[in-house]
This record gives structure tokens, C-alpha cells and sequence, in this order.
């Protein structure tokens, strides 16, 4: 098993005006563990470092440390920030565009794609009901349905086998139904 660091979710600071201010999350299940790799890890305490050269530097006494800041309040990208930059992003190198949401969206898609328990993803979300996870963030590919039909028909095929005793099994069957001699 991998090495987790983990990062604790436990505020979120502007208003629905969009005002900076502490705040609690707006649900309990909001408030969450993210586990994060090692690498990933290393990136946020060095930011954390500079972040506290900054400080020290400008000799400025900060209320909260937030890890992505303005260098010249300390105070927390609004959060249109970081859309705005991803949609340049995706201009420059001429990528879809995407939001912080669609990452989100992604993120959640490709755990249910990897396999990943629905109760798991709705912690790792912050989703207080289990239907808002299945909702807005499952959806059914080709791939998944093909996968499913083979599951069935290898199991079907499994039954028939131990019925019948032979090794005609419903693939058999149906071609036999479909192309009689």
C-alpha cells in the first residue's frame, strides 16, 4: 500500500456575496480527510514554506494561512481565480475548456471507472446525501455496459454448463437460433 499524506477540509472563506471571510463548510460532511500522495504532499509544504518566507519578508502579522494566497494581502484567491486561470491554460495549449467543477467531475468519474466504492467517493466528495453523488456524478459509458452484458453471459453460460452437462452455453444458443443448419 502507497504512503498517504492527508490534508484535513475543515473551513471555506467567502460568503455567498463573495466576501473573504472564515467560514464553516456548509454541511458537516463537508468537513473531510483528503488523502494525498506523496509527491502532491511535498508541493503543498513548499508552497506552505513560501508562504511563510512571504510573510516573514513583509513582516506582516497574518490572521489565517492559506496555503494558495496573494502575495500582496495573504488573503485567498477568490474563487474565480482558479477558473479563470485553467481557462487560460486550456486557450494556450488549445485544451477543452474545463472548471475546477469538471476536474471535480473527472476526479469522481474515473474513481467509479477504477472501481471505487459509491460510499467512498460520496466521503471523498463531501456529499451528505448518497443520492447526490449517484446523481450528478455517475454515468454509464459503452465500455461498462458491454462489460456488464459479458459478466451476465458468462454467468448464464456457467448455469447452462452445469444444467446440461455439455458445453453449449447461451452464446451457442442464440447463434444456433440465428443460423439453423
Amino acid at each position: 500500500m502507497m504512503i498517504h499524506k492527508v490534508l484535513v477540509l475543515r473551513k471555506h472563506f467567502y460568503d455567498e456575496d463573495g466576501n473573504y471571510q472564515l467560514l464553516k463548510p456548509k454541511t458537516s460532511s463537508s468537513v473531510r480527510d483528503i488523502h494525498l500522495d506523496l509527491e502532491t504532499f511535498s508541493v503543498l509544504k513548499d508552497l506552505i514554506r513560501q508562504n511563510k518566507k512571504l510573510r516573514l519578508i513583509s513582516g506582516e502579522k497574518v490572521k489565517h494561512k492559506f496555503i494558495f494566497i496573494k502575495e500582496s494581502s495573504f488573503e485567498p484567491f477568490r474563487n474565480s481565480y482558479v477558473n479563470e486561470v485553467l481557462n487560460k491554460l486550456c486557450k494556450r495549449f488549445e485544451l477543452p475548456r474545463i472548471t475546477v467543477h469538471g476536474l471535480r467531475h473527472s476526479c469522481a468519474s474515473l474513481l467509479f471507472a477504477a472501481g471505487a466504492d459509491i460510499k467512498v467517493v460520496q466521503k471523498l466528495l463531501g456529499h451528505a446525501h448518497i443520492e447526490t453523488t449517484l446523481n450528478i456524478y455517475t454515468h454509464v459509458t459503452t465500455e461498462e455496459i458491454e462489460k456488464t452484458t459479458d459478466l451476465l453471459i458468462n454467468y448464464l453460460n456457467e448455469l447452462t454448463k452445469k444444467s446440461y452437462g455439455s458445453h453449449t452455453g447461451v452464446t451457442e444458443l442464440k447463434n444456433q437460433k440465428n443460423h439453423p443448419n
